[in-house]
């Protein structure tokens, strides 16, 4: 996953594994050697849906001025409006 900001020209790392086993990706941006802005993705590798409360639980807690993503290979529920 950190491959595709990558091709975007982000600067893009993994994270260690968290306590739920998985590890995410955060990239951003830099110029003239500050960052800019970051975009953090939460992968989760799971067989059932994502609902709304845990996508939204991640979003509000993202550090002010990031931007998110949820990525999961079980896909989401339909849930109200994030």
């Amino acid at each position: 996953m950190a491959g595709i900001p990558k091709a975007m020209g982000y600067c893009a790392r993994v994270t260690p594994k968290g306590p739920d086993g998985g590890r995410d990706v955060v990239a951003f941006l830099r110029r003239a050697g500050a960052r800019v802005s970051a975009h953090r993705a939460e992968v989760k590798r799971r067989k059932g849906a994502m609902g709304a409360p845990a996508a939204c639980s991640f979003i509000s807690g993202l550090p002010a001025g990031d931007r998110g993503s949820n990525i999961s290979t079980g896909g989401f529920t339909q849930g109200g409006p994030l």
